[in-house]
């Protein structure tokens, strides 16, 4: 079996079929004439179920007929790119999409990967030969059209074999364990959180669970299963801020005595 970097470039790659992917093209960028090559390099990533396109309107139509949403933007500079890069976090933070792909050929867009990356969520590029190598090395993995076209995984000049898949995450139920072994990293966090009372929220947690603890599935949990794994181990005390936020301490020995709530973070 030929296992050198040349043989490992060309193998097929396998879909990712189950995985929820969010496309987001730089419609400013990338032509429409991308459009019917880019679905089926994106089933290489997962599921693209939310399918954007960015720009100007005189720009960006005509792909709505490949099966794009269509955002047009009002005029003014990097307008586009804007709204890309807040629908993006929107994406990963709120709606918590584990895989978001980003389609450009703009180095300003590294930005944006990185900062996605960080905070546990796979990032794909996909671009073509022209793509700047600022954008592909901040991705998870990177994606060129004609080498896919070819039947080649593109992925960036620091690269030489395929991009792994990501991991299975892991569910709700299968934490507890996890997390009991996980305890003294996560006290040790909070004992780091300069909010008032000894209280954190839990998204900022999971951030640096994320970062300290890479090999952790805990933190490539969704936000609202790590939560749910928090409430239920027991260790914690726990406050449902709002709708969306939940703040969490060290359980205290005596309840009693706890401060009064924290402002929002």
């Amino acid at each position: 079996m030929d296992l050198s970097p040349t043989a490992a470039l060309s193998a097929p790659l396998t879909a990712l079929v189950d995985t929820p992917l969010a496309l987001l093209v730089d419609g400013e960028n990338i032509p429409k004439t991308f459009a019917p090559d880019l679905l089926p390099v994106a089933r290489l990533c997962g599921d693209a179920r939310i399918r954007r396109v960015y720009g100007g309107l005189q720009h960006i139509s005509g792909w709505e007929d490949h099966g794009f949403r269509l955002c047009p933007t009002r005029p003014g500079k990097n307008s586009a790119d804007m709204l890309l890069c807040v629908e993006a976090m929107l994406l990963a933070l709120r709606e918590e999409f584990p895989t978001i792909a980003i389609v450009t050929g703009d180095r300003d867009f590294s930005y944006l990967a990185e900062q996605l990356r960080e905070i546990g969520i796979r990032v794909i590029g996909i671009g073509d030969g022209r793509t700047p190598a600022s954008f592909r090395n901040a991705c998870s993995c990177f994606y060129q059209f004609d080498e896919v076209k070819a039947g080649k995984a593109a992925t960036g000049k620091t690269r030489t074999t395929p991009p792994a898949p990501a991991p299975k995450p892991l569910s709700a139920a299968s934490a507890p364990s996890e997390l009991e072994r996980l305890i003294p990293e996560l006290e040790r966090i909070l004992r780091s959180s300069d909010m008032p009372g000894g209280w954190t929220a839990s998204h900022w947690l999971r951030k640096q669970l994320a970062q300290s603890s890479p090999e952790s599935a805990l933190g490539k949990l969704s936000h609202r299963d790590f939560a749910q794994a928090l409430r239920e181990c027991g260790r914690f005390e726990v406050l449902q801020h709002n709708k969306t936020a939940l703040l969490l301490r060290p359980l205290q020995p005596d309840l009693s005595a706890r401060s009064a709530s924290p402002r929002a973070p």
